[in-house]
């Protein structure tokens, strides 16, 4: 037999609005996600389709202007140039100052096949890649550039729907009107964590939102104990490791939020710190994998030879 949660709760006029607009907002969301994935895919595949072939250093970078300099001193001397034995020196002396000079990054991938630099917006950053500074207009594009997309909008019809299933917290009932409500309040507790957590608090405490992963040559040990303690640890902008207030005061934040518009019998402290450390322990499972996924991709690639 479906029930459905009282509709309004002891009178509370913030947590009726919030209750009433639930499905609507989580529809409207839904479709706004989709439109903007959409788009978001259009624009990755004309950049793709308009990338040269093969990689090449930034145009302003070092590398790139010492290497237009080097053709055109080359092409100068080899047109000046009286006999080929001084045109051939000429030519092995440019190179082997050239190749002093480059600095490391000037590579587009490194020895084992990862980008030297991260891209820009990274959620993960590679062993031995160069991460290019976030500026705190990067880091609110950061924490909402990924919402719109297939994986955030699956992982919050994921969290409706199981939540819906069990009739579990937020107590709406089993009806499809309660699934509109966890699924308009799933993008919105989504949204504001991402929101808070990468842009506000990061920007505030000039805290890097990205995750820097050790790799292999660490034990696989120690690699779970970082991997998990990155929610109450981070690193700066400049690479000290400071304690991750960002995480936790975004965590208490939407706790705390959640009281606006959750049925009653999901309110109140108690029901606010499990909430707050359910979400700390799911962020902690997402750094693992973030950790090890690509290992398992690579122990599968080898066992598909």
């Amino acid at each position: 037999m479906r029930t459905r949660g009282p509709s309004r709760a002891e009178g509370r006029p913030v947590k009726y609005f919030f209750k009433r607009i639930g499905q609507p907002v989580g529809v409207a969301l839904t479709l706004l996600l989709l439109g903007g994935w959409h788009a978001h895919s259009q624009s990755t595949a004309e950049t793709v389709q308009n990338a040269p072939g093969s990689a090449s250093p930034l145009p302003d970078a070092p590398s790139a202007t010492r290497a237009t300099e080097t053709a055109s001193a080359s092409a100068n001397m080899g047109a000046s140039a009286t006999t080929g034995d001084d045109a051939n020196r000429e030519e092995a002396a440019a190179a082997g100052s050239d190749s002093e000079r480059a600095p490391a990054y000037a590579t587009s991938r490194s020895s084992s096949g990862v980008p030297a630099v991260a891209p820009k917006f990274a959620h993960t950053i590679q062993p031995g890649q160069i991460a290019e500074p976030l500026t705190v207009g990067d880091k609110f594009i950061y924490s909402v550039r990924d919402r719109p997309t297939v994986p955030a909008l699956a992982d919050s019809l994921w969290r409706a729907g199981w939540e819906h299933a069990i009739n579990g917290k937020p107590h709406y009932g089993t009806d499809s009107g309660a699934f509109g409500d966890r699924l308009g309040t799933s993008v919105l507790k989504q949204t504001v964590s991402h929101l808070l957590t990468n842009g506000v608090f990061a920007s505030l405490l000039h805290d890097d939102p990205r995750y820097y992963r050790l790799g292999d040559e660490h034990s696989i040990a120690h690699r779970a104990v970082y991997a998990a303690s990155r929610v109450v640890v981070t690193r700066t902008d400049d690479g000290r490791t400071v304690a991750n207030i960002p995480r936790l005061a975004a965590t208490a934040s939407v706790a705390a939020l959640n009281n606006l518009y959750y049925p009653a019998e999901d309110c109140g402290v108690r029901e606010s710190v499990l909430g707050g450390l359910t979400s700390l322990a799911l962020k902690a499972a997402g750094y693992e994998l973030s950790e090890f996924t690509g290992d398992l991709l690579h122990i599968l690639h080898r066992k598909r030879q």
